[in-house]
């Protein structure tokens, strides 16, 4: 388990925030609806080597899905992930095959975590 502790625990300011990321498989996505944090785990294969990756979107103020991709699927495309700062949320899009395939959320904060 991750904690805020973690030294591989990244907070992204809006200084670093990468405009986009992606390519990987998304194994999990999970709400929390206490306190409105969503974690996506991500796999993403370099070199033949196989890394997790965990997204987590803290104090999420609204979230839209949206699923124009025919099912069923063998596994969760996540092709791009863009991140941007409006104000005080950031805007956090994940893209699932097509561009018309994903999630938008916007939140407070954004973590990405990285396993050893």
């Amino acid at each position: 388990m991750w904690g805020r502790s973690d030294p591989t625990h990244v907070r992204l300011r809006e200084w670093s925030i990468p405009t986009h990321f992606g390519g990987g498989t998304l194994i999990s996505l999970t709400l929390d609806p206490v306190d409105w944090t969503l974690r996506a785990e991500v796999d993403v294969t370099s070199d033949g080597n196989v890394r997790r990756y965990v997204l987590v979107l803290e104090e999420v103020a609204d979230l839209n899905v949206v699923r124009q991709v025919p099912l069923p699927w063998s596994y969760a495309e996540l092709t791009e992930v863009h991140i941007s700062k409006t104000g005080d949320l950031f805007r956090v899009e994940l893209v699932l095959w097509a561009d018309d395939t994903g999630l938008t959320a916007r939140c407070s904060r954004v973590l990405v975590m990285a396993t050893e």
